[in-house]
């Protein structure tokens, strides 16, 4: 009796042969959760690189055409915008971990319920990384940890500058505010801790234990008994194969050209000011001269490199549009012979262009709000000369935020778009389970090569 219970048992807990590999459903709370993540991404992103361009670009006026500089009173619109951008890179920095939280969060509750509910749909690979694997709690533990120590060094300053200071009780304020954060936060932290050491834990017990390696392999072999015959090459076209082979000259030329640049530019301001402390010196003509080509010439040969590595990220996001602009003809015209396996599974794996061409959008709006913005802030002052050209300012401010804005409706309709094609990839060639991104790589490289020897 015994050993006949502990058969049915076993041929009970053995995986059934009709499930398959389903990417969960995107709802509209993981769609506001993974664009709130690809955008802060991308605001960070553009505020890393529009600190560099603008600091470049005051350096070089100031240097190359001072009139310009002292008749436009540039000099508080550059101290405003590269301590505004420092403030938006900042927070965005502290987005970014509760955007990734929250994203981490949802998809393992669905996760979770989709264990019960659907345990025949098998979540691929890159999704059980990022819900089971990948916890939620940490990035938000990090976050909170580095607030403290900035709280405490805050109060900590104000504790040392409180007897050189005639308003005691705006320092009362400051060192009350700090010591409330810290308070509040080694609160938090004990209750994310107990959420990591078991809250966690317990929600994704079950999708754990429903999608064992053992349900995996079944999948797998099950998936590979519906697969059709692969291995055909998928028409790119001579334009696909010009683009693959512009990626790699286009970035590796670009970054090379803001590396040289940068260094020419910043040896003409060393000469002209050989330390931070130092007096700016001045020189004969020919001396002069050399310090404005080396400080001109950096400019243009950083904006060159700039222009190349833009270049290169358009033509990459032009490579994947072709690609699945291809496979989509395939899936029309004769879905029954599919292209060669790896090509679909770099597919399933690489972003979506249209969630690429968003968070571009959103980069380039960010690094030149910052700017404009400054400068509509300090034409409002009093006589200012940039107030003659206030109207202008706001205008390309609100067509920057309208582009800003696009950019948003751009990731949150890729994703829902990107998740619809990899299903319908899924559904119809059966390729399995999500491949790694060495896979997907090497075959990228390949592909690549093929398209050259064609």
């Amino acid at each position: 009796m015994a050993s006949a219970a502990r058969r049915r048992r076993e041929r009970s807990s053995e995986p059934p042969t009709d499930h398959r590999f389903v990417e969960p459903p995107i709802g509209s709370g993981r769609l506001a959760a993974s664009t709130l993540f690809v955008t802060v991404t991308a605001i960070l992103a553009g505020s890393g690189i529009g600190f560099l361009v603008t600091l470049g670009l005051w350096l070089t006026l100031e240097e190359a055409f001072p009139d310009v500089w002292r008749e436009w009173g540039l000099d508080p619109v550059s101290r405003l915008n590269l301590g505004g951008t420092s403030l938006v890179a900042a927070a965005a920095g502290a987005l970014y971990p509760i955007a990734l939280s929250l994203d981490r969060f949802l998809l393992g509750r669905q996760l979770a319920r989709l264990a019960v509910e659907e345990p025949l749909d098998v979540p691929p690979l890159t999704v059980r990384n990022r819900g089971l694997k990948q916890e939620p709690v940490t990035p938000v533990l990090i976050l909170s940890r580095v607030v403290i120590g900035v709280a405490i060094a805050v109060a900590g300053v104000d504790v040392l500058l409180w007897a050189e200071t005639d308003d005691t009780f705006a320092s009362m304020i400051v060192l009350g505010v700090a010591v409330f954060t810290i308070g509040g936060l080694v609160a938090v932290n004990g209750v994310l801790k107990e959420s990591r050491r078991h809250g966690w834990p317990e929600l994704i017990a079950e999708p754990r234990r429903v999608w064992s390696e053992k349900w995996i392999a079944a999948a797998r072999r099950a998936e590979t008994t519906r697969r059709p015959p692969l291995g055909g090459a998928p028409a790119y076209g001579r334009l696909h194969a010009v683009v693959s082979r512009s990626f790699r000259p286009l970035i590796t030329g670009g970054s090379a050209l803001v590396g040289a640049g940068a260094v020419v530019h910043f040896i003409g301001v060393y000469i002209r000011q050989p330390g931070r402390r130092a007096s700016p010196r001045s020189y004969d003509d020919v001396g002069e001269d050399v310090i404005d080509v080396l400080s001109g010439s950096g400019a243009i040969v950083v904006t060159i490199g700039l222009l190349l590595l833009v270049l290169s990220a358009t033509v990459g996001t032009a490579e994947v549009a072709l690609e699945r602009a291809a496979l989509r003809r395939a899936l029309v015209g004769r879905p029954a012979d599919g292209p060669d396996r790896r090509v679909i599974e770099n597919q399933l794996i690489v972003l979506s262009p249209l969630v690429t061409t968003g968070a571009a959008l959103v980069g380039v709006a960010t690094m030149v709000l910052e700017p404009v913005g400054a400068a509509i802030v300090v034409a409002r002052g009093p006589l200012h000369p940039l107030g003659a050209v206030i109207g202008h300012l706001n205008g390309v401010m609100v067509g920057v935020v309208v582009v800003l804005l696009v950019g948003v409706v751009f990731i949150a309709t890729g994703t829902l778009a990107a998740r619809a094609f990899r299903e319908r990839l899924r559904t119809t060639w059966h390729p399995g389970d999500d491949p790694t991104a060495v896979v997907a790589t090497t075959a990228k490289r390949r592909r690549t090569d093929d398209d050259g020897e064609g």
